[in-house]
């Protein structure tokens, strides 16, 4: 409660006065400092836990994996990697994909594509995850591609994946690309999906085909502000 109100002190206070600080109140405490970026605080208590032989559970991991989201934290990163893996969590496809998003936005593509390459179930958000990643550092072509891989995998391609490619096809002009993709989106049924169907505007407008950018538009259940704009905008 103290937690959800934002009341970190009286929280830790409450805490401190447990006789039995099992799990579940390491993490609840935990999450309270990451929520309000308390980075340091949230760390302690993780090494506190180790130190005192609390075990740890994939709650506690996917907590402290959410805080390294930038190059100055993959020292942090590469720790909770470890001790997951001395935990026995990988493998758990949850874990996996938080540390691909965590490799992927600390721009270190060697380290998510070994942690994706070793799943044993890819999902739909560990491809995305990755596509993400290579759309980060520039490498827009790698993630077309891998977005072509997805279905000879089986793999089912979602709205955020379909924008990810699109972001890719607009980032290197990729017009072919972007008529595949419209074409997996029509038959996957997102075209009256309105962010997709807003970056498709926004992509057949960039490429200058105006009339298939008023046809995506005119099949729009919603038809937003940004739409309209980026049709206005292409005609003129």
């Amino acid at each position: 409660m103290y937690v959800k109100c934002g009341c970190l002190e009286e929280a830790q206070n409450v805490f401190d006065c447990l006789q039995n600080r099992d799990v579940v109140a390491w993490n609840t405490l935990i999450t309270g400092y990451v929520e309000h970026g308390l980075l340091k605080e949230a760390f302690f208590c993780f090494e506190q836990m180790k130190m005192m032989g609390i075990s740890l559970n994939a709650v506690t991991y996917l907590c402290l994996l959410r805080t390294c989201n930038d190059v100055n934290k993959i020292t942090w990163g590469r720790d909770i990697h470890t001790d997951i893996a001395k935990g026995g969590f990988e493998g758990d496809s949850t874990i996996d994909n938080a540390l691909v998003s965590m490799y992927a936005k600390c721009g270190m593509l060697v380290e998510a594509l070994e942690v994706f390459d070793k799943m044993g179930g890819q999902t739909t958000v560990s491809w995305t995850k990755t596509i993400v990643g290579y759309i980060k550092l520039g490498f827009h072509e790698k993630a077309l591609r891998c977005l072509e891989q997805m279905p000879l995998q089986g793999i089912l391609i979602d709205d955020v994946t379909f924008l990810c490619g699109l972001r890719a096809c607009a980032n290197t002009n990729a017009c072919y690309d972007g008529l595949f993709i419209h074409a997996q989106i029509v038959e996957e049924g997102f075209n009256g999906h309105t962010p997709v169907g807003d970056t498709l505007v926004d992509i057949y407008v960039r490429f200058g085909l105006l009339i298939e950018a008023l046809d995506v538009f005119s099949e729009l259940k919603f038809r937003s502000n940004t739409s309209w704009t980026t049709l206005i905008v292409g005609y003129v």
